[in-house]
């Protein structure tokens, strides 16, 4: 029997704050073809055979030294974790944030990814500005819909 793609889903915040992150979960998961890591801040409750999941954890509501300290150990999990990666495995950033802590890893680099954007940041062009490498060298970008996604393909 051959083994499953492994699809590795990041996720810099709660599953239940992003829907359609939980819908990408749930039809990977329901396809049967994908096992999938997702490294997160919170647990998900999933139980499924083809589920691995690692939290973070992930003190909320702190002083900016704490959302740093945060920030910094999310980023060194993933660091971690990405070090060994099949070459097979496909690395899904499912935010603008989660992004952001991800910018200059060797695994950006060395592996196939996918990054989900679910707003425009028009608000934000600084944090826009950070991503766009990651942006230009995805495989592939997921938007929610056409008309953000023709506005960032230009901005990006």
């Amino acid at each position: 029997m051959q083994k499953n793609k492994t699809i590795w889903i990041l996720l810099r915040s709660h599953l239940v704050t992003l829907p359609p992150v939980m819908t990408i979960v749930e039809c990977l998961l329901n396809s049967g073809k994908y096992n999938v890591n997702f490294i997160s801040t919170s647990e998900t409750g999933i139980n499924h055979t083809l589920f691995k999941e690692f939290v973070v954890d992930q003190i909320h509501n702190v002083n900016v030294f704490k959302k740093l300290s945060n920030y910094y150990s999310f980023r060194r999990f993933i660091k971690q974790k990405m070090m060994n990666l099949n070459g097979d495995d496909l690395i899904w950033i499912a935010s603008l944030d989660t992004a952001q802590a991800c910018k200059g890893l060797k695994f950006l680099s060395t592996n196939k990814y996918i990054f989900q954007l679910h707003e425009l940041y028009d608000n934000y062009p600084k944090k826009l500005k950070h991503i766009k490498y990651i942006a230009q060298n995805a495989h592939k970008v997921v938007v929610p819909e056409l008309n953000r996604a023709r506005i960032l393909q230009v901005w990006l």
